[in-house]
């Protein structure tokens, strides 16, 4: 069971609730949290949720929450993983305006007014606003711009979708500001690879995307920061959801087409808009993904095959 925050919580909800989530972010954790602190727009929350760090996370995060009352630090008492940590940081949250951040990006000053800007100014077919993003380095130093292409104000659901599904790469949009309203109705991040992904088809399937022409995201790339780093299928699921100990090698491409045709399913829009939805998911991923879920197959079979060999020799 989790701890308590660190601080006592504000009597009334902020407008803006930020989300981070953290492991073992010392590196970055405090720069991170100046940039959040430095938002000319001011009423908003800060929830951390503490996986168990083993490094200065803690003591870190700790002091910030002393030093300002918007900031609450709750920290688990075991390593959860990646899934349940994204999740626990918006049930804490108590604004109708949500942001996950990530501890080693960065946000300029005005990042929350110019993304409040446009949920204020829009109504609830809008779901999602986020600026343009600069990459990088791990020291700070600008990289390169970054073309995020996913400002989708399409009119029908499932043309929405097929935008994501032709441009979406890095998902620096998911970081953005999103209506809680929304977000209530899509199943978050969950415990499989790519879930953001599932996340943002969801909400597309709900209403628009709006990009603000400003770069006030600064997407830090280094060493850590990626989960490319983990070849092994198992391990990448291991470290979304430790409690994984053992089971099925992952097909992760499988289970993406699987869980975006679920999405559909459960969808909130019109019959039509859904046999749309799922002709489009066929159009744009098929070709692509047939030989990749194939290969998965044959990898799942042999790896199967292999663990029933290695029983019986052992029994």
């Amino acid at each position: 069971m989790s701890s308590g925050p660190s601080s006592p919580a504000i009597s009334s909800p902020p407008r803006v609730s930020i989300g981070l989530p953290i492991y073992n972010g010392a590196d970055y954790a405090a720069v991170c949290l100046d940039s959040l602190l430095s938002q000319r727009f001011e009423d908003f929350e800060i929830v951390i949720s503490d996986n168990a760090s083993t490094d200065e996370t803690g003591d870190i995060c700790r002091s910030y929450a002393e030093r300002d009352s918007r900031i609450r630090y709750i920290r688990q008492p075991e390593n959860k993983g990646v899934a349940y940590n994204f999740r626990t940081v918006f049930e804490h949250a108590r604004a109708p305006y949500f942001k996950w951040a990530t501890h080693d990006d960065l946000c300029l000053p005005g990042y929350l007014g110019a993304c409040v800007g446009i949920l204020d100014s829009t109504d609830e077919s809008v779901v999602l606003a986020y600026p343009r993003t600069i990459l990088i380095d791990e020291n700070g130093d600008e990289v390169e711009p970054y073309e995020d292409r996913m400002d989708m104000r399409e009119r029908r659901p499932s043309e929405r979708l097929r935008h994501q599904l032709q441009k979406l790469r890095f998902c620096h949009c998911g970081l953005g500001l999103i209506r809680r309203t929304a977000l209530e109705r899509t199943r978050l991040i969950d415990g499989f690879e790519s879930s953001d992904v599932v996340m943002l088809a969801e909400l597309a399937l709900l209403g628009e995307f709006h990009e603000h022409p400003e770069f006030l995201y600064q997407r830090r790339i280094h060493g850590g920061s990626s989960f490319g780093a983990y070849s092994d299928a198992l391990a990448y699921a291991a470290r979304m959801d430790p409690a994984r100990k053992s089971g099925p090698l992952p097909m992760p491409r499988t289970r993406l087409y699987v869980e975006i045709t679920r999405s559909i399913f459960r969808a909130p829009i019109p019959a039509r808009e859904k046999l749309r939805s799922h002709r489009i998911l066929l159009e744009n991923w098929g070709p692509r993904f047939w030989r990749v879920i194939g290969g998965e197959f044959k990898r799942r079979l042999r790896w199967d095959l292999d663990r029933i060999s290695r029983r019986r020799l052992s029994s």
